[in-house]
């Protein structure tokens, strides 16, 4: 097996485990959950879809980091790839302005669908934030390395901003 393929394997094999790391922690919670929580089926599945997001995308990081810097060793995809990302960052500064300018629109209807989009959008951040974090630190030094730190830090704070809106609303909620 040379190399490459030995490479290419342990990322599928990478994937393939944070699959089934998320569906273990889906059917673990499944297990030890309450008949009172689970008769709010719409809830439980999202709870569900967000616990498995969340093992799986943590399990994943090591597979990305692995494929990334397989990727960094062909320098026009690594040099498209990162301003790729870049360009899919600089969405959420935008995302952000469209989401806090939305209840004072001169055109609600519209601007409804903005913000829906928005929010859409800004959902990814926290997703992007580390995925592109792990970019960064695998890729050797350069304009790439660059790009992908940029990106980093533009999804990163679009992510702490969801994530802070989040952890309000749930204060608030009580």
């Amino acid at each position: 097996m040379t190399p490459l393929a030995g490479r290419i394997a342990f990322i599928a094999v990478g994937y393939v485990a944070a699959v089934g790391a998320g569906v273990g922690a889906v059917v673990l919670a499944e297990m030890v959950r309450s008949p009172e929580v689970a008769a709010s089926q719409g809830m439980t599945a999202f709870g569900d879809a967000v616990l498995f997001l969340g093992v799986a995308g943590v399990v994943a990081l090591a597979p990305t980091g692995l494929l990334v810097n397989t990727i960094a060793r062909a320098p026009r995809f690594l040099s498209a790839a990162s301003w790729l990302a870049l360009a899919l960052a600089a969405t959420a500064p935008g995302a952000l302005g469209a989401f806090t300018l939305g209840s004072n629109a001169p055109d609600p209807e519209l601007w409804g669908v903005v913000v829906l989009v928005a929010w859409l959008r800004l959902c990814l951040s926290p997703v992007l934030a580390p995925l592109f974090g792990v970019a960064t630190l695998v890729l050797p030094r350069g304009a790439a390395r660059r790009r992908m730190l940029a990106a980093t830090a533009l999804e990163g704070v679009a992510a702490v901003v969801v994530v802070g809106w989040f952890a309000v609303a749930l204060l608030l909620i009580d």
